[in-house]
């Protein structure tokens, strides 16, 4: 926020889609403020309120380790529920009431289910890859990208050397990234992909260090046959429309037709 209010030539927080394309239009940076780690929520489920009014509009559920929300991926030894608690049971819910994108990436195989079961509104995974092509406990399988999938979601693929590839960091390029995103149109279609670098989290290759070299991507993309509308649907136009149904479904919820 202060960023955004110290350069509100070049950016501005968007709380909506339409308030997104606008930014885009006047030729400004859109920031979709976000919390990684429901932890910060603690026990109390009026925080979720908080944080939405506050300008998040989405909520990673869990990070490394587990939190009073749910089970993590990532040392799955140590997982108390099973995957959503009572309370995790909570947030999802108030979450959809509010119109926030509930994101599922580090939560555990079990909190992805539970959240599919007891959402209404689609499943977003803001920043994973695939565990089928590199075998890490954050990745999803192919059967939980079909089940993403099948909520209308979207899977944003990480740019990180450690979700994508064994190859060493100084060969690493978005072609290993394209082969995670060619497996997953393969499994769901073009509609159900999208982009979450986390270059703050380890994210970044050869030919693609930091958001100025966006380009490579499309330049692969293109390589590899993709569509103009495929690339649309990648470059935001999946994230755009999940963010349009969680939204609508927060309408439905509040008119009781949900």
């Amino acid at each position: 926020k202060d960023y955004v209010a110290e350069h509100s030539d070049e950016a501005a927080i968007a709380c909506t889609p339409k308030e997104l394309r606008k930014l885009k239009k006047e030729g400004r940076r859109g920031v979709v403020l976000a919390l990684e780690n429901g932890y910060g929520i603690g026990t109390d489920v009026a925080r979720v309120d908080s944080m939405y009014n506050a300008g998040c509009r989405y909520i990673t559920l869990c990070h490394n380790y587990i939190n009073d929300i749910c089970d993590a991926s990532r040392y799955p030894s140590e997982n108390p529920y099973g995957g959503l608690s009572e309370f995790g049971e909570q947030v999802v819910k108030r979450m959809n009431e509010l119109g926030m994108l509930v994101d599922v990436s580090h939560a555990s195989t079990s909190t992805l289910y539970d959240v599919i079961k007891l959402s209404k509104a689609p499943i977003f995974a803001s920043h994973s890859a695939v565990r089928a092509i590199k075998d890490h406990p954050r990745n999803l399988t192919d059967e939980e990208i079909k089940a993403i999938a099948a909520t209308g979601g979207v899977i944003q693929v990480a740019t990180g050397r450690w979700c994508l590839t064994d190859a060493p960091r100084s060969e690493t390029s978005v072609k290993h990234l394209a082969d995670h995103i060619d497996r997953i149109k393969g499994l769901v279609g073009p509609e159900h992909i999208g982009l979450g670098t986390d270059f703050d989290g380890g994210g970044g290759m050869i030919d693609l260090k930091d958001c100025s070299q966006m380009k490579n991507i499309t330049v692969e993309l293109l390589k590899r046959g993709y569509t103009e509308k495929e690339l649309a649907m990648f470059w935001g136009g999946n994230f755009m429309r999940v963010w349009k149904e969680t939204i609508k479904v927060a309408e439905d919820i509040a008119k009781g037709k949900k």
